[in-house]
């Protein structure tokens, strides 16, 4: 959120004094005001704030949009193309321009997302158990493409690293890029770079911000001076500063509150995100 986003109220509050003065020195004043006029004004003034995420008009607006994904995810769920696919028995991962998976009425579903292509030995999907894997916000099978050659950072090495990369530049789209997207095209970006990385799929517990809860994804690294790392370069809903990236301390039963690696003047980092109830994988 942004500090600087209080000047808004200040704005409004000046707004409606001066509207109150107009209407004090006209003859409007002996009229009773009309309930449907005050009341639209005022719903409009709290939507603009809930959209330009001033806390707490921005409470109402993530329920809402966080009620219309779990609606559409159990939708998807009835249809057979929810944001987890299941399978009979693990399906080996081939480089293609789309992957097949075979499910156990033998019909198939092929993603129009492409997967990357690598040797079969350097890619892997991210499995939760042996018949069912993560995929993204359009179906898509989150594919690791790891790099044999890739080492544990130092600390430095892992900062410039995130600072230059520009995973957290794309805009956050509930039905074409999210969590899950965002941590694959990290963790991709840091082993084709060199570096040694983990996709981190967590189960997380209600919150303010987030009254629905549900699955997230991130990223971790092994560093060689501070021991592990977790990393979310997850975009912000709406208003936020121009770059995304952050780190959090991942524990069970901890909140999880991600902080702002390179803080911009005027943002500061976001409310916790609910408990970490369960963290499902960590894959290298």
């Amino acid at each position: 959120m942004k500090t600087g986003g209080s000047m808004l109220v200040v704005n409004d509050i000046v707004f409606f004094s001066w509207v109150v003065r107009i209407y004090r020195n006209s003859r409007l004043i002996a009229r009773r005001p009309k309930f449907a006029p005050v009341f639209f004004s005022i719903l409009l003034s709290v939507v603009v704030l809930g959209f330009l995420n001033i806390y707490p008009f921005s409470i109402p607006r993530y329920a809402v949009t966080s009620f219309v994904s779990q609606a559409e995810t159990s939708y998807k769920k009835s249809i057979g193309d929810a944001n987890v696919a299941t399978t009979s028995k693990p399906v080996p991962v081939k480089p293609a321009t789309s992957t097949i998976v075979t499910l156990p009425d033998n019909k198939a579903i092929v993603p129009t997302v492409q997967t990357p292509k690598s040797s079969d030995a350097n890619t892997s999907r991210v499995w939760i158990n042996s018949n069912t894997y993560l995929v993204g916000a359009t179906g898509n099978p989150i594919i690791l493409v790891n790099n044999p050659n890739a080492t544990n950072p130092t600390w430095n090495q892992l900062i410039n690293f995130i600072k230059q990369d520009e995973t957290d530049k794309h805009p956050y789209l509930f039905r074409s890029f999210v969590c899950a997207d965002f941590a694959e095209m990290l963790h991709n970006s840091a082993e084709k770079a060199g570096i040694r990385a983990a996709f981190v799929s967590l189960q997380l517990g209600s919150s303010p911000d987030y009254p629905m809860g549900g699955g997230h994804a991130c990223n971790a690294f092994q560093t060689t001076d501070r021991g592990l790392v977790y990393i979310d370069c997850t975009r912000y809903l709406g208003a936020g500063p121009s770059n995304a990236d952050k780190i959090v301390d991942v524990k069970v039963g901890q909140d999880y509150r991600p902080k702002a690696l390179f803080p911009e003047p005027g943002w500061y980092s976001p409310y916790g995100m609910g408990e970490v109830l369960k963290i499902e994988v960590l894959q290298w």
